[in-house]
């Protein structure tokens, strides 16, 4: 009787460090994508906000007739 409670339990906790570990990939990947998204805005504002606008609403100059 005692194997079968080992497996079970031993597979409940397999299992639930499987999903700690997939929830720090999940975290990385967040804080990745944020570090990414403040480059863009960098670069946006470096590049591109003289013509567009801050938020890139202004059509572009070139197009104006």
């Amino acid at each position: 009787m005692k194997t079968p409670l080992v497996i079970v339990v031993g597979v409940a906790l397999i299992l639930g460090l499987l999903t700690v570990k997939e929830r720090r990939d999940v975290g990385a990947r967040i804080a990745s994508a944020e570090d990414d998204v403040k480059l863009g805005e960098k670069s946006y504002q470096d590049n591109c906000a003289a013509c567009h606008g801050d938020k890139g609403t202004i059509k572009d100059p070139r197009r104006q007739a």
